[in-house]
């Protein structure tokens, strides 16, 4: 009994110290204040669990095709290059100043499955400027990501650059 009296005690001083905490003010919701590492492994081992298990229902197609790249591509180039940047080219602006930084998606792509991905992109990730594409693109829009950000940590800086080119280009006259 005398256990479970300390238990009771200990959950409502921590309550108290919680509210204490959220009401005073002091903790500090600055973007350039970086987490103490435990709090950063929390997080971003809660973002990896979390998208692990709720993208384990989603079936990815077999394989994606040279056109749903290039479909990819252009969605990368006008919304996620400015916080991800890409092979070649730095984050922008927005990117370098969001808390946590935005992962440079040449490099750690090859970590996340397709089905991962698209969940990602679909729901965005809360607190941490991903923002949710389902108001806006069809699935077959985010899986056209899905299928460019695969290609993106075998991309050449030479062949993301050409592919800028090609997208840029006027259309061909007719």
């Amino acid at each position: 009994m005398r256990c479970i009296k300390a238990l009771i005690v200990l959950i409502v001083l921590g309550a108290l110290g919680g509210l204490a905490l959220i009401y005073s003010g002091l903790f500090n919701v600055a973007v350039d204040w970086k987490d103490p590492a435990p709090i950063a492994w929390v997080v971003h081992s809660t973002f990896i669990n979390s998208v692990k298990a709720h993208a384990r229902g989603i079936a990815a197609p077999a394989s994606f095709t040279d056109a749903q790249v290039r479909a990819g591509f252009l969605h990368y180039k006008e919304t996620c290059v400015y916080c991800h940047g890409g092979p070649g080219k730095d984050p922008g602006d927005i990117g370098k100043g969001l808390n946590p930084e935005p992962p440079y998606l040449v490099d750690t792509a090859k970590n996340w499955q397709p089905n991962e991905i698209f969940w990602i992109v679909k729901n965005g990730v809360r607190m941490t400027g991903m923002p949710s594409f389902a108001p806006v693109w069809k699935d077959d829009d985010i899986w056209n990501i899905v299928a460019f950000v695969q290609k993106l940590p075998t991309l050449k800086d030479e062949e993301y650059a050409r592919m800028e080119q090609e997208a840029n280009a006027p259309p061909p006259a007719r």
